[in-house]
């Protein structure tokens, strides 16, 4: 068969599979969590992985290529003096490196158990793979989780925190939960050089001005605010709720959290994390 442009029937047959595979890949890509079924669940767990791993690669790259600064004229003549004054060998005036945290608020409320648990599986993936890294869960109450998702064991990390979080699934008052992250954390935890997530459907039932008030505080404590909001992957969704009106003055970006491929959109502000 050499030479005649011809291909096997098991050269068809692999090259149909990786085909089939790719696709597979890419649909469960932007399967809102929402619908995933349980063996979609399981497969999306190993490719989550994956895929943050090849991101945590390509953030480490760019961070490494951004800290090197403008050209050093005279150290690069003194050090290519051999060279007959021909500038092969650049130096570079070195960056103040600057330590960036991230601080992640989860959403664990009712209206947010379709993707609650698929955001706190990114958030422990998260914790594997950067450091420097603060977590909440909210609903009618805020509670720190940074220490139970800490385990190196998924499965382990999960019941920690479904142990200890016994207002999972509750009701949501978002602005009085942030209050309590102001009152109580902030000082601690927001340094100026702080990226703040906060992954929720925004269905707040306290008080706006509430909400309004923590948000703008968040604001001026952090490098960057960013809200990811689920709903927003719906068709024609827009951003009215009272919650998400009185928090999106506050907000750099706002962005969609309902499926893996929404999610990754997040590498270029994770770079400066």
């Amino acid at each position: 068969m050499v030479g005649t442009g011809k291909t096997t029937e098991s050269e068809n047959t692999e090259e149909s599979k990786n085909t089939s595979g790719a696709n597979a890949k890419e649909t469960l890509k932007k399967t809102d969590f929402s619908q995933l079924t349980e063996e979609q669940s399981a497969l999306l767990d190993e490719l989550a992985e994956k895929l943050l791993r090849e991101m945590s690669l390509r953030i480490r790259r760019k961070r490494k290529k951004a800290k090197k600064g403008a050209i050093d004229m005279g150290a690069s003549i003194r050090k290519n003096i051999q060279n007959g004054g021909a500038l092969i060998d650049l130096a570079r005036l070195k960056r103040k490196k600057q330590r960036y945290r991230l601080l992640v608020l989860l959403d664990v409320s009712g209206s947010m158990d379709k993707y609650s648990f698929y955001l706190l599986k990114f958030l422990w993936t998260l914790k594997s793979h950067f450091k420097h890294i603060e977590a909440f869960v909210f609903s009618t109450l805020l509670m720190r989780i940074t220490d139970e998702i800490s385990e190196k064991n998924l499965a382990s990390a999960l019941r920690n925190v479904s142990q200890t979080a016994s207002h999972w699934s509750g009701g949501t008052q978002i602005g009085a939960c942030l209050k309590t992250f102001n009152d109580h954390y902030a000082k601690r935890f927001l340094n100026g050089n702080t990226l703040t997530i906060i992954l929720s459907d925004g269905l707040d039932t306290g008080e706006p001005d509430v909400l309004e008030e923590a948000m703008q505080k968040i604001k001026l404590r952090s490098r960057k605010v960013v809200w990811l909001n689920p709903l927003k992957g719906m068709q024609g969704y827009e951003p009215i709720q009272r919650g998400m009106q009185a928090a999106m003055p506050a907000l750099h970006h706002f962005g969609a959290a309902h499926n893996l491929e929404s999610l990754f959109i997040l590498e270029n502000i994770l770079t400066d994390a």
